[in-house]
């Protein structure tokens, strides 16, 4: 169900913003949330930034088989340069996509361990969808 705001002045009178505003989503409005050192503001995000602040710091990835084990903070700084060297690899036009808000997909070919941990939340950080594949 779509919800419009429902203004009874006639499209001539009224000002710029109030006929943008009226045709638009209100999203339209809120400033960008992107940079460099800036996660997705969504629920699986804003945890793992909780966790991230928590004291003492907390295990979240163990991988026995690489012998590593990593920390919510480690996980995101990790997730925060493997986002930023796949948007310096990727084409301006995918770059707009996802900008847009378009659907782009990439996919992920790993071992399950902290490497595909760190490239499948790296590539939702992009506001891509991750597409898992095997070996």
């Amino acid at each position: 169900m779509e919800s419009r705001i429902i203004n009874k002045t006639p499209p001539s009178r009224r000002s710029p913003a109030t006929r943008i505003a009226t045709d638009k989503d209100r999203t339209a409005f809120i400033p960008a949330h992107r940079g460099i050192d800036v996660l997705p503001n969504g629920p699986l995000f804003s945890r793992l930034l909780r966790y991230a602040h928590r004291r003492p710091q907390r295990v979240a990835v163990k991988d026995v088989n690489a012998g590593i084990e990593k920390t919510h903070i480690q996980l995101l700084t990790d997730v925060l340069a493997l986002r930023r060297a796949i948007e310096l690899m990727l084409n301006p036009s995918i770059l707009v996509s996802l900008r847009n808000g378009d659907d782009v997909y990439m996919s992920i070919l790993a071992p399950g361990g902290y490497e595909y941990t760190v490239a499948f939340l790296a590539i939702l950080a992009l506001g891509a969808a991750a597409v898992p594949l095997s070996e």
